[in-house]
């Protein structure tokens, strides 16, 4: 049978960063990064929308022309 030892995340890097600056800022930052929101990334953008020397550049092929404005007549 295989012994199980509880689970115990180390807190050997808090111990050290506490060492390093001190219980006060430690806990300011611990308390700062819960509340603080997560960032949010940006959309890239639509490939739609590109250029067309930006669509070859990253390897798209190029858009096919639309209809012609005599065509919806």
């Amino acid at each position: 049978m295989i012994a199980r030892l509880p689970y115990r995340p180390s807190s050997a890097p808090i111990d050290r960063l506490i060492a390093r600056y001190g219980v006060g800022p430690v806990l300011l930052g611990l308390i700062t990064a819960m509340i603080r929101r997560p960032r949010r990334r940006t959309r890239p953008p639509d490939a739609n929308l590109l250029s067309p020397h930006l669509r070859r550049d990253i390897g798209l092929n190029p858009r096919p022309p639309g209809p012609k404005y005599w065509e919806h007549l």
